[in-house]
């Protein structure tokens, strides 16, 4: 039988794509996924069983999976009675759960949409199809239902802009968030509705087919796009599908729990919408009944008892000490008598929650010691992770009670009702304070330790408390009298565990007065004093119209000096088409210069615009200079901001942030001696390593930093330095941002605690 001739080809659709770009037809349907899409997050922090590697295999497994009947019947309900489609509802409850595994607020999640809205493409026979990347953002403590809302908005605005291929948004906006991936989402949701049971039976005039899962095949012949793909189908009284992972990254375990807690997840959601996502349950039953059942353990002693019985044996000693100020034990003992009914009239017992985020004090070492008396479980944030109290509920309980001072709420949204302000806190007299009595069975939960982004607290029971005291006891032999210093967030591992210890060991513990800022060095009894802060040179505002004489004289002089006196390094800035600062346009040859001259001075960039630059000349120039100064060099990369500068590549000023993270990765990753593919004359690629190999196995990185907070915590992220300076803001205003970029490299497992340069 002869076909009937379709209005449209294929090929016709294909060539409407290309002329709508070639002519820029769609402007307004890519600017709109360009702001979309800006400032994208980088990679999805999931807990892997093991490491990302520098070169993805992409090979994968699946899973196939069948959900209850009776949750697939709820969820059609839910969405017929709320409004919302089963695909929104299944999609918010996927990106809740990445939400929930990672800890991000920010993500990107790939889905398919159909793209045929003109009526000549209905019946076109083809893959018109394109993919796109839903943005998804859990600021806030947004309930289920606000984030359906957030979803329904974000697929009916993109559904409205299907025209811009997706390759094509690839090309333009990846970030290089990802190791030598060029794809915008780490996660891939494919929802089928309307799929019956069985095969699917396909009708076409003059056709007839099926088509038929066939167990056990591979996933894109083993290959995946995406570290997760979810792929479901949907049809009345039936959900089911199969989860694609890739298996450099996760084990077939993994694969099956995230699932488990999946349905979990989507069956609350469905069932309560208006819970915060932050507080929907995952566990299953079976993780339930296998949680461990309290045990009793002879001859325990709890830390709050053994407070306890310090306060009545010493109550006239000095307990704790801050400048002049100091706190015997029995006043102490009646603030944390005063703080812990507090506690206990707000709920808090067996082992509840509370998160305390102070900076150290007395105030703080009091704050702790309560949460235990009362029975509650210490969950001790730094201030910089406020926004994460509500991560520490109980599946389905409300948020922790949050003990903190007013001045680190300010600029974050807490929950007034079960927030205590220790400035709020009266001491009453001791007759007037309700007995609270002691807690401390073995297996009650008493300190949750946050490990960082997607990974699972720490827990400690009192028992296990007990022995990590008892751990310590045998580093540091405590005496009877003795005084222990206590530590800031940055100089210790748990300087509030270690403060509790001191405590109950008898030591007076002693705070610096606010005026005491330096940090002490261990001079290791009569040896050398190490040095407490390096001193370097910095070049930029030579104004060359004014200059008389030779104009790098001052450089080469002034280096001369500084390697000759102990200064720790020299920095050159680049900069382009100026007087001011445009004697320095290449701070790789000016480096390379001075390394003739000097013996021990470090050579530094400050800063190379990395978005100016292809990363392989960048490598090569200062792979140079690391051998002609036998391992003295290293960089601190920039954005840039001045337009004059971006002559050289004009079109990545309006993404220069996301260019510098993806160039920085590969000169990186060229540093340490892999390889990099490139386009190469006559059509041809090559893999390229680095030539000559530096004398440093790991080039020394720095992010120019200036007023925005989050390049200080992305440079903690990354295991950078931080280079700023005292001309965009004040010591005062430079605190907290040294704290939060403290705070990001100890959570994202670097060693050390990084370097600050100002």
């Amino acid at each position: 039988r002869e076909a009937l001739a379709l209005p449209l080809q294929y090929a016709d659709f294909g060539q409407w794509q290309r002329q709508s770009l070639a002519e820029a037809r769609l402007p307004e349907q890519e600017q709109w996924w360009r702001q979309r899409l800006a400032g994208m997050p980088r990679q999805i922090d999931l807990p892997t069983d093991r490491p990302r590697t520098a070169h993805s295999t992409l090979d994968s497994a699946r899973m196939t999976m069948e959900m209850p009947a009776a949750l697939a019947r709820e969820l059609s309900a839910f969405a017929k009675r709320e409004g919302f489609t089963p695909y929104m509802t299944v999609l918010a409850a996927w990106q809740t759960l990445l939400h929930r595994y990672s800890g991000q607020t920010d993500l990107i999640v790939g889905t398919p949409i159909a793209n045929r809205t003109r009526p000549e493409l209905f019946p076109l026979i083809g893959y018109v199809a394109h993919s796109a990347a839903f943005r998804t953002r859990f600021a806030g403590e947004p309930t289920f239902r606000d984030m359906l809302a957030q979803i329904r908005e974000e697929v009916n605005d993109a559904q409205a802009r299907p025209d811009v291929p997706f390759e094509y948004l690839v090309e333009a906006l990846v970030p290089g968030k990802d190791i030598g991936k060029g794809r915008m989402a780490d996660s891939v949701f494919v929802f089928h509705s309307g799929v019956s049971a069985g095969a699917m039976t396909l009708e076409l005039q003059g056709m007839r087919g099926s088509l038929v899962e066939v167990p056990g095949t591979p996933v894109q012949w083993g290959a995946t796009l995406a570290d997760l793909t979810l792929v479901l189908s949907e049809s009345p009284g039936r959900l089911h599908g199969v989860l694609e992972y890739a298996t450099e990254l996760f084990d077939a375990a993994f694969a099956e729990h995230f699932m488990a807690h999946f349905q979990v997840l989507l069956s609350a959601a469905i069932s309560k919408p208006d819970t915060q996502v932050s507080r929907l349950p995952l566990s299953t039953e079976a993780e339930r009944r296998a949680w461990p059942t309290p045990r009793t353990v002879a001859g325990f002693t709890s830390v709050p008892a053994l407070l306890a019985d310090r306060r009545a044996r010493q109550s006239d000693a000095v307990a704790v000490s801050r400048g002049d100020e100091h706190w015997t034990w029995a006043r102490l003992g009646t603030q944390v008598r005063t703080l812990a009914a507090r506690l206990r009239s707000l709920g808090v017992k067996d082992g509840a929650p509370v998160a305390v985020s102070l900076r150290p004090s007395p105030e703080k070492l009091i704050a702790l010691w309560a949460v235990l008396e009362a029975g509650g479980a210490v969950v001790a944030l730094s201030p910089t992770d406020l926004g994460e109290v509500s991560l520490y509920a109980p599946e389905g309980a409300r948020v922790p009670v949050l003990v903190t001072s007013r001045e680190l709420v300010a600029s974050v949204r807490v929950e007034a009702s079960r927030t205590l302000y220790v400035e709020d806190v009266a001491t009453p007299s001791e007759a007037s304070i309700p007995e609270v009595p002691g807690r401390g069975e073995s297996d009650t939960l008493a300190w949750l330790l946050p490990m960082g982004a997607g990974q699972p607290a720490w827990a400690l029971g009192h028992l296990e408390l007990s022995e990590f005291f008892v751990a310590l006891d045998a580093r540091f032999s405590p005496t009877d009298g003795g005084a222990w210093l206590s530590a800031g967030e940055a100089a210790a591992d748990r300087p509030d565990l270690e403060a509790l210890w001191a405590l109950s060991r008898g030591l007076r513990v002693v705070f610096p007065s606010e005026q005491v800022t330096a940090r002490l060095v261990n001079l290791g009894g009569a040896g050398r004093r190490a040095k407490a802060m390096d001193l370097s040179l910095i070049y930029f505002a030579n104004d060359e119209d004014t200059l008389t004489g030779p104009k790098y004289e001052l450089l080469i002089e002034g280096s001369k000096f500084a390697d000759a006196n102990g200064f720790s390094a020299v920095w050159t800035p680049e900069r382009h088409f100026a007087s001011f600062g445009g004697l320095y346009p290449q701070p790789a040859v000016v480096a390379a210069g001075i390394a003739t001259v000097t013996k021990n001075l470090r050579l530094r960039s400050g800063s190379v615009v990395l978005p100016l630059h292809d990363p392989l000349l960048i490598a090569e120039q200062w792979s140079v200079v690391d051998n002609l100064s036998q391992g003295r060099v290293g960089i601190s990369v920039a954005t840039g901001w001045h337009v004059h500068d971006f002559t050289f590549a004009p079109g990545n000023y309006e993404d220069r942030r996301n260019i510098l993270l993806k160039n920085l990765k590969t000169l990186r990753a060229l540093w340490r001696g892999e390889k990099v593919t490139r386009p190469a004359g006559a059509g041809t690629t090559v893999e390229l390593s680095l030539r000559p190999k530096p004398v440093q196995k790991e080039l020394p990185v720095w992010l120019t930093a200036t007023v925005n907070p989050e390049t200080f915590r992305l440079a903690g992220e990354l295991g950078a330095g931080v280079l700023t300076g005292l001309m965009s803001h004040s010591l005062e205003e430079l605190k907290p941002k040294v704290a939060l970029y403290r705070e990001a490299w100890r959570r994202n497992g670097h060693p050390g605690r990084g370097h600050i340069t100002v």
